[in-house]
């Protein structure tokens, strides 16, 4: 890699956003490219790849096929690479969001020395309806009621997500309310809102 590069990616403020399902991470995502920041979104990567291999199982049975066959980290070369083309274009802050492994959440912690690791709580409730509002476009979802979702959320805590929130260095509260959700996200981490 030249030292263009290198340096690039060393000056990068990357944001992990963290947390169950329909908790509100795509909200703050898209809340900051708004202000020039580029978002990876690890789901996005999954429904490419469910779409390019014509995967007719849910996205859960993915996980657990690719985990099996090529790891818990499988989706770091995805990552990397979008993280290398963001920094290549002049991109200075990152937010990555839809991390469900442990072992992955370490490795892009070590490697790009992340400093902001947010979980964002909500109800699951609440996650549940927002989910429904949401599911209408999605590829390879089966969740179609408050018991599968919860069971979504079990499989999610075994992979790792109860981990990854006792090791976020933040942990915020999606109440339910979006423009305060996102002003209040805005303030504790100093990025624009308006």
């Amino acid at each position: 890699m030249h030292n263009s590069k290198l340096e690039k990616i060393s000056n990068l403020e990357i944001y992990l956003l963290v947390g169950f399902s329909a908790s509100g991470k795509s909200t703050i995502a898209k809340h900051l490219s708004n202000y020039g920041f580029g978002v990876i979104e690890s789901g996005d990567i999954v429904r490419q790849f469910l779409i390019q291999n014509d995967w007719k199982k849910s996205t859960s049975e993915f996980h657990e096929y690719m985990k099996k066959t090529q790891g818990n980290t499988y989706l770091f070369a995805d990552i990397n690479s979008e993280i290398i083309r963001l920094a290549t274009i002049g991109v200075k802050k990152i937010v990555i969001l839809g991390i469900r492994t442990y072992e992955l959440f370490e490795l892009l912690i070590k490697t790009y020395n992340i400093k902001h690791s947010i979980f964002i709580e909500s109800e699951i409730q609440s996650r549940f309806q927002r989910y429904i509002k949401s599911q209408n476009n999605r590829i390879g979802e089966t969740v179609l009621n408050l018991s599968d979702f919860g069971e979504q959320d079990k499989l999610h805590c075994k992979w790792g997500l109860k981990k990854i929130k006792n090791k976020c260095n933040h942990i915020i509260t999606n109440d339910n309310t979006i423009n305060n959700f996102v002003k209040s996200f805005s303030i504790k981490f100093n990025v624009p809102y308006g």
